[in-house]
């Protein structure tokens, strides 16, 4: 707020578009078409609140949307934020993070000290109807609030948050399938810490308690029970027989130096964790991960890594318990301006074995996925022209370990080889390359090789861009070969910043050796379109 003397008061501005669309799928009893449609996108600014507005207008159907129903704002004066309207804050990822709720708040932040609070509906109510009550559950309003209090700065610093919600019952219209709906409240408490142990030495803590009742129609135990302390925490929280505790806790303790770093990670979730201010937490998982990187030679050879070790199954509740085991190597080497190379490899594995009940070794999961990725590259620059050679080679495997299905795989190898070629002074540009993509399996096999070439240029110190690309592809599906053209063209004339002219064309030519059994088609399509930016 203390900026917004350099507002401009009232800004307006968008483009619109008029569009004629051809189309001709080459399928047989399909007729060519041809279309048209005018669009419009506008922002109305007040003050910097944007506001935007958009219109489509064709021979199909007309559209309009204004897409902030949902409006809400945060003005800013120094240290105080205040928040008015549909609003999502992050307090920890455990509490309140990214949820959108409609309502108000004050975020105050005068230097160590920062004190965070909202309060609104976190909840439309939404109630069935007779016609709906076998298809639709409806929705209870639900309202509550959030507040965060701390102490620190950016390298120490502890915020204690607590978000209390809960289910408005009176919202239910008791139709017949209102007995689904169960109104139910939450009370979440959470610590979220950041400490620099010594100057290289971090420290990052995050837990959380989350205290969740399901059902308000049940007796509190504060009407039941004759001890006073249990009768205090009734009072500040609904506790009943539908009443669960869930805990979530996650560290990161880092060394961080310029040439290298080591960090080891650790996460307990519960299952079924969850809390009213996320829309979605990934539970009922115990996790260590340990994360090395360092760079060598001036920053010429870079090297990041992890290994993880994961599994569920944290109460002993399901029938199997899934463990599994995550490592990948990132390196990258630049020993010279002109050559680099980058390497990455992956590998998933996921195991079972038995938890409360024996385990049947053919519905046992157990499967590796590995991922490889190897891109060499060349650069050679001058003031004239730009030469660059780039070899792209990745392998994906699935391996399915399972004694049922040994030597299951499923592997997918794409490489391409592309050359670009750039003359600076003429503004001409020239790219060509080779493709090779492989899929297959036990049960199918999927080759596509081929090349492809282009050349764009530009004109009248780039009021006119042209381009034409064309690629070739032979295609094997099992059995079956074919051949795939595609050729685009394109021009664009933008003789003033406001206006702009495009012409596209797409050409496709698909043609199979046996063409009842793969289909083989020419497809054409392309537009015109005018573009007057305001």
């Amino acid at each position: 707020m203390e900026h917004i003397k350099n507002q401009k008061p009232v800004t307006f501005h968008g483009s619109v578009t008029n569009t004629f669309l051809y189309y001709n799928s080459g399928m047989a009893g399909d007729k060519p078409q041809l279309t048209w449609a005018i669009s419009a996108n506008a922002t109305l600014s007040v003050y910097g609140i944007e506001m935007p507005f958009s219109f489509s207008f064709s021979d199909k159907k007309t559209n309009y949307t204004q897409p902030f129903n949902q409006f809400g704002l945060s003005p800013r004066y120094k240290w105080i934020t205040v928040h008015l309207g549909y609003r999502n804050l992050n307090f920890s990822s455990f509490t309140l993070s990214g949820y959108t709720m409609l309502g108000a708040g004050l975020e105050l932040n005068p230097g160590k000290f920062h004190f965070g609070f909202i309060w609104g509906r976190f909840l439309k109510s939404s109630t069935s109807d007779a016609s709906q009550a076998l298809f639709y559950i409806p929705v209870l309003s639900r309202s509550g609030f959030a507040a965060r209090i701390g102490v620190g700065n950016k390298k120490n610093f502890a915020d204690l948050i607590v978000l209390s919600a809960k289910d408005d019952s009176n919202t239910l219209k008791k139709s017949a399938n209102d007995s689904l709906t169960a109104p139910a409240a939450n009370v979440v408490t959470g610590l979220n810490m950041h400490f620099t142990i010594i100057k290289p030495l971090t420290l990052d803590v995050e837990g959380a308690l989350s205290i969740y009742t399901n059902d308000l129609r049940l007796p509190s135990f504060g009407e039941s029970t004759t001890d006073e302390w249990v009768k205090r925490l009734c009072n500040i929280i609904i506790l009943n027989l539908s009443t669960q505790y869930f805990t979530a806790f996650k560290s990161t303790l880092k060394w961080q130096k310029p040439s290298y770093s080591l960090a080891l990670s650790y996460a307990r979730i519960d299952p079924d964790y969850k809390s009213m201010g996320v829309y979605y937490i990934n539970n009922d998982l115990e996790n260590i991960t340990f994360s090395p990187g360092f760079y060598l030679f001036k920053r010429k050879f870079s090297f990041n890594g992890s290994l993880g070790f994961q599994h569920d199954n944290l109460r002993g509740t399901k029938m199997a318990t899934s463990s599994r085991t995550i490592w990948n190597v990132n390196m990258s080497i630049n020993p010279v301006t002109w050559f680099g190379l980058d390497f990455l490899y992956a590998n998933f594995s996921t195991n079972q074995k038995a938890g409360r009940v024996p385990l049947v070794d053919s519905l046992k999961t157990y499967n590796v996925n590995r991922s490889l990725s190897i891109t060499p590259r060349l650069l050679f620059y001058n003031a004239v022209h730009v030469h660059s050679i780039v070899l792209s080679f990745n392998q994906n495997d699935f391996v399915d370990k399972n004694p049922q299905a040994e030597g299951a795989t499923t592997r997918a190898t794409t490489a391409m080889l592309n050359y670009n070629l750039t003359f600076n002074k003429i503004q001409l540009s020239l790219v060509a390359g080779l493709s090779y993509i492989n899929s297959h399996n036990s049960l199918s096999k999927t080759t596509l090789t081929g090349g492809y070439a282009g050349v764009s240029k530009s004109f009248f110190k780039n009021e006119l861009f042209c381009s034409l690309n064309e690629s070739v592809q032979n295609s094997g599906i099992n059995s079956e070969t074919g051949w795939i053209f595609n050729t685009s063209a394109s021009v664009r004339y933008q003789p003033h910043p406001k206006h702009s002219l495009t012409l596209q064309v797409f050409l496709v030519s698909n043609t199979f050796s046996n063409p009842s059994s793969a289909n083989s088609y020419n497809q054409t399509k392309g537009d015109l379109s005018y573009v007057y930016t305001f």
